[in-house]
């Protein structure tokens, strides 16, 4: 499971190993078949472990498995350390200035313990404090106490991967340009010598927009509706705003009611009545002030759909009146000119998303623009070659007589094709 939030991106596996008879063949497989779950989009980014491993490890001690409160040595207990050292991870519990308190993590029903379920930390991370423990609070059991859950906790720092997504403008607009600070520019990065000049350019741009885009004047909401008045756009604004209002209140209260949850289950003790009382009193007001806000949203909003449809009246009654000195037979062109240009098809036909914004085009776009950066190898001659050749081909089927004009595409359907 890919996970990203940013600037950080983790790929998450949390995986049971069957308890199932079978050679070391088998098991080697069984492991392999994890690594082919990851998507290859997603083979670069750290890797966090949550496994049911059903292995101790421990026995052979190794820069990412040590030895503390390691178990006997397991035949089946090599593929899943082969599994460890191939995707770079380490396991915290395996070592004892990490661990705290007993290790074991499964419990027989002869009473015999054994540590099998692991959590694998990516090696790639600059650790400054990890801490793992078997937990005793949670109790994930349903008929009988067998699996406890294996925590850790961890902190790190270091530089993380920059956001994909680039700080949203559309421009730069400045109220002074002759006051913009620009002091941050002087200090560059060290450019790589591998870097390609694209790659580069890039990186030029986003440290100019980085400097100076806090320094922009902010541009107020534009409505992306021509037809709407002013009028609409300000009851637009405050219904908005009412939106967001109304959402704050509901997640206030959301985190009230799970802070006295976890409170209560934290110290154990049952609520005094007092503290009931006053709780009580927090929920009712602010029932009251969700209510207030609800019912200010539900005016709004049926102000700005009223306005709205008022808008789009007044639009196809200009519309139409335009249009209406273009009635004749002849004038029909025209008349479907003005009411093309005037319909969101048409006005949002270049408004496509980028295919590199889709993530379902990732795995295609990625090497396409690849190939588009490196190229193949060829030599001039045979570049010159190949193009004669297409064209001496494509002139065999044009006719000896000059084109008529009719045999050219026409504006829209060259538009379209496009």
């Amino acid at each position: 499971m890919g996970k990203r939030k940013r600037p950080f991106q983790i790929e998450d596996i949390d995986l049971i190993y069957p308890c199932l008879p079978g050679s070391l063949e088998e098991l080697y497989q069984w492991w392999e078949s994890v690594t082919g779950v990851i998507p290859k989009r997603h083979a670069s980014w750290p890797l966090l472990l949550l496994a049911d491993a059903n292995a101790v490890v421990g026995h052979s001690t190794t820069a990412a498995i040590g030895g503390h409160q390691a178990g006997p040595r397991e035949d089946k207990s090599e593929a899943f350390e082969a599994f460890i050292h191939r995707h770079h991870l380490w396991l915290p519990a395996t070592f004892e200035e990490h661990q705290q308190g007993p290790g074991a993590t499964w419990t027989h029903s002869t009473g015999k313990t054994r540590r099998i379920d692991y959590v694998g930390v990516p090696c790639i991370w600059p650790v400054t404090n990890c801490t793992a423990w078997v937990s005793t609070i949670m109790d994930p059991s349903i008929t009988k106490t067998d699996h406890l859950a294996a925590c850790i906790d961890v902190q790190f720092q270091g530089q993380l991967r920059s956001s994909s997504s680039r700080r949203a403008h559309n421009r730069l607009v400045f109220a002074d340009t002759k006051a913009i600070d620009l002091t941050l520019l002087q200090v560059s990065d060290v450019i790589a010598p591998q870097l390609d000049v694209h790659s580069h350019a890039a990186q030029l741009q986003r440290t100019i927009v980085d400097a100076t885009a806090p320094q922009c004047k902010r541009l107020p909401p534009r409505p992306h509706k021509q037809s709407i008045s002013k009028e609409t756009w300000q009851l637009v604004l405050l219904k908005r705003e009412a939106r967001k209002y109304l959402a704050d209140l509901n997640h206030r209260q959301r985190l009230d009611k799970l802070e006295l949850i976890f409170s209560a289950w934290r110290q154990r003790t049952p609520v005094s009545q007092q503290f009931a009382n006053d709780y009580s009193q927090l929920l009712s007001m602010q029932d009251r002030l969700i209510a207030k806000a609800l019912s200010t949203f539900r005016q709004l909003g049926r102000a700005t759909v009223s306005a709205l449809r008022g808008d789009d009246i007044r639009f196809f009654q200009a519309l139409l009146e335009e249009g209406a000195d273009h009635l004749a037979p002849a004038d029909v062109k025209r008349f479907w000119a003005i009411i093309r240009r005037s319909l969101p098809k048409f006005k949002q036909r270049y408004a496509n998303i980028a295919p590199s914004k889709i993530e379902a085009l990732e795995g295609q776009i990625v090497p396409l623009i690849c190939d588009l950066e490196f190229g193949s190898a060829i030599d001039e001659a045979a570049l010159i070659q190949g193009c004669h050749e297409r064209q001496l081909a494509t002139m065999i089927h044009m006719p000896d007589d000059p084109v008529p004009a009719e045999c050219l595409p026409f504006h829209s359907r060259a538009l379209k094709l496009l």
